[in-house]
Order: structure tokens, then sequence, then C-alpha cells
């Protein structure tokens, strides 16, 4: 991979983001990016609504199943991590690959 084809985020610094605060989407503020942002928007409204409305209805069915979306998000951002598909602000993937 070519030096202009590197990102210039960190794999690592995104990888421990996201392992920390999946939930909430702060990794993709650091990816930076206008879609990325506001996916990372998406995510942290998402999951206070999802996280309120299921401590509301903590004895319901409803609010039981609200806990696992948070989790399914997490593990699809993890899984397009290490894929390699999250991109920064030059559309450029952030991998773990590096010049040679």
């Amino acid at each position: 991979m070519s030096e202009a084809q590197k990102s210039t985020k960190s794999f690592v610094v995104l990888l421990i983001l996201t392992i920390i605060f999946g939930y909430v989407g702060i990794h993709r503020f650091y990816a930076g990016g206008k879609k990325n942002v506001i996916i990372g928007v998406a995510y942290l409204i998402g999951f206070i609504v999802i996280v309120s409305v299921s401590v509301i209805l903590t004895f319901c069915v409803i609010g039981i199943f609200g806990f696992f979306i948070p989790l399914i998000w997490y593990v699809i951002e993890l899984i397009l991590l290490l894929m390699g598909k999250i991109k920064d602000d030059k559309g450029t993937p952030i991998t773990t690959a590096t010049s040679a």
C-alpha cells in the first residue's frame, strides 16, 4: 500500500475507541468525515433513546430486547473495522496495513 493510500488515522486508536465506546459511536467521530459524524450522531441518539425506553420498560419484553440492539450495533462496527470498511475523512480505509 503506498503512502498516498495510507490513512493518517491510527487503526489501534480506532480499535480501542470502538471496543470502549462502540455502543455510542464515539469512534466514528475520531474517523472523521461528514458521513462518519452523521453515523456517530445517529448511534449516540439511538443509544440514548433505546436505553431510556428500555429502562422505563424494564419489566416488559421490549425493555429486555432494547439492550440487545446496541450490542448488535457494537458487533457490526467491530466487524466493519476489522474488515477495513471504516474510512477516514479523505475516504481512505483505516487499516493495519503499513507501507513497505
